[in-house]
């Protein structure tokens, strides 16, 4: 942790902890000099992470805490409810202090843009029914296959015109035996994964892997 205490009664502290992949920032006001304790956080800031101003701390302090609790995503709707307008979200997103991982969650600049985030952002965004497919659903489940380039997602037939941007695979039958949960989140079974994943231009030395894999998990 780096602590500098100006003079008066305010301390600012800034945490990093690579742990998380973000940067913690709490500001303990008690009488002090508030502004000189913005500044200083501003400095710390650009000491840590040059591209994360952060220019207002209060906001950002709230942004970042409830981030932290939910797999390091907001959502406009979270901004909403923090009362922050959306003139100062956008400008908050507009100088690079939030960016966005789908059309409806964002990331604090800090915070490595990693698979795991833009799954959970990609399923958030798209809502029910959706699920991973794949490749993406047995990497999830801990199989052992190559971690993908990006995150796949399957959702019923007719809800193939909603979205653009992902990959996106779609069924005509969406049978609640070929879908599970794990770890929070809805993905294909390892079986229908499985099944999908050899109707792509995959190895077979891959697939064998992958199967072997899965029933050692049980999966």
């Amino acid at each position: 942790p780096l602590t500098r205490r100006p003079p008066g009664h305010t301390t600012v502290q800034v945490t990093h902890r690579s742990s998380m992949s973000h940067i913690d920032l709490v500001a303990l006001q008690s009488g002090g000099d508030t502004d000189r304790a913005r500044a200083i956080n501003e400095r710390s800031c650009r000491i840590r992470r040059p591209a994360v101003p952060s220019r207002d701390v209060p906001d950002d302090l709230h942004l970042i805490a409830l981030a932290s609790r939910q797999h390091q995503l907001v959502t406009a709707a979270d901004v909403r409810r923090l009362g922050i307008s959306e003139h100062r979200w956008r400008v908050m997103r507009d100088e690079g202090w939030w960016l966005p991982v789908s059309p409806t969650h964002f990331r604090h600049a800090s915070t490595p843009l990693t698979l795991e985030l833009r799954v959970r952002a990609g399923l958030g965004w798209l809502d029910r029914p959706a699920a991973m497919h794949g490749a993406t659903s047995l990497w999830w489940l801990g199989v052992d296959v190559p971690q993908p380039a990006r995150p796949a997602f399957l959702v019923p037939r007719h809800r193939r015109s909603l979205v653009t941007g992902v990959e996106l695979h779609t069924t005509t039958q969406w049978d609640p035996v070929d879908f599970t949960r794990h770890r929070g989140l809805s993905t294909t079974t390892a079986a229908r994964a499985i099944i999908d994943m050899a109707a792509t231009k995959v190895a077979a030395s891959q697939l064998e892997d992958a199967i072997d894999s899965a029933v050692s998990l049980r999966r």
